[in-house]
């Protein structure tokens, strides 16, 4: 007795998968991308403003890592080390939360856009 495979159709799977893993690579990568800059524009707007305004100035986004062989982290916030006090407050100021209501008006549209990236694929 002797049994036959044929495996093309697995071939095209996967083909097909490895093709499919690229396009949620690249579609969340660009997911990352918007909502970085969508909450970075947003905690400029929440910051507020000293008479220098550097703090407003100071909120930048620094992206690592390609998305697909690597994850992807964007960092969002000021680069001005009195950030973190503004943003959480001290013993002797209250706090000024600006970044995380950025964070958190945002984090409804993230989640749909990373659901549409990998739906698309997966269908």
């Amino acid at each position: 007795m002797s049994i036959q495979f044929d495996a093309s159709e697995v071939r095209q799977l996967s083909a097909d998968i490895e093709r499919g893993a690229e396009r949620v690579g690249r579609n969340v990568s660009q997911a990352v991308k918007a909502s970085a800059e969508r909450v970075k524009t947003a905690g400029q707007s929440n910051a507020p403003v000293g008479p220098t305004g550097d703090l407003r100035e100071s909120i930048g986004v620094d992206m690592y890592g390609d998305g697909r062989s690597v994850g992807l982290t964007a960092v969002i916030g000021p680069s001005v080390r009195y950030g973190l006090f503004v943003e959480k407050g001290t013993s002797k100021m209250a706090a000024q939360p600006f970044m995380a209501p950025a964070l958190e008006a945002e984090a409804p549209s993230f989640q749909k856009a990373l659901a549409d990236a990998l739906g698309e694929v997966l269908g």
